[in-house]
């Protein structure tokens, strides 16, 4: 039997393009182009999406060879994206580069509202809000009211992001306070300062009564 040449695959090219900044919970796209050795675009070919060493998705190249994913990272840390194309009988496989990437914390942004003054004999609220830097509520997390390293009083965000805290009695005089959320596993800590200054409030005293003159019937307190 005479030998069959075998017949010659055109070579592709498979690049890939991933953003910067990646932050935990927000949606971001990885995309891609497959080009053949005459850089001419390859439609409808299945592209794979690796993040390390496994494949998470598929995706089929558009008539301009263009090819996207829409993901949203669920844990932090250094992740390495990579584009496959596993070839065809007519075209051979390909692989983009590699890219590395750390995805990081979300940005929290704490609002604040505190009087500037208050008394001794009773307490005074502090409200504001917790959100993201895209302003989208951050719920059920505790925000502290520190007072140099002291927490004097706390509160818990609730649906809207919102918190109300009640800061009881503490001494006369000038008070630098810091509200603030300490973060944790999601989200950066943030915090805002406000200057409470705490007097005793004034008293005065006065008489129904005046005393007209020693022979006045009734007596006088």
């Amino acid at each position: 039997a005479e030998d069959v040449e075998p017949i010659d695959k055109t070579e592709t090219s498979l690049t890939i393009e991933v953003p910067l900044s990646l932050v935990y919970s927000d949606e971001f796209n990885i995309t891609g182009v497959l080009i053949d050795e005459d850089e001419n675009a390859l439609e409808n070919e299945t592209i794979y999406l690796y993040v390390g060493s496994t494949s998470v998705d598929t995706a089929t190249t558009n008539s301009s060879g263009e090819v996207s994913f829409t993901r949203t990272p669920v844990t932090m840390g250094t992740h390495t994206f990579k584009l496959v194309y596993e070839g065809t009988l007519d075209y051979k496989g390909s692989e983009s580069s590699s890219v590395t990437r750390e995805i990081g914390k979300e940005t929290s942004v704490i609002s604040c509202t505190a009087p500037s003054s208050a008394y001794i004999d009773g307490a005074f609220m502090i409200t504001g809000s917790l959100v993201t830097n895209d302003d989208e509520a951050i719920n059920g997390k505790t925000i502290k009211v520190y007072e140099n390293d002291t927490v004097i009083a706390s509160g818990t965000t609730g649906t809207n992001g919102a918190y109300s805290i009640s800061v009881g009695i503490i001494s006369t005089g000038s008070h630098s306070l810091s509200i603030s959320f300490d973060g944790d596993n999601y989200y950066t800590n943030s915090s805002s300062n406000k200057t409470v200054t705490v007097s005793s409030p004034s008293v005065s005293l006065a008489s129904s009564k005046s005393v007209l003159s020693y022979a006045d019937s009734e007596s006088a307190t």
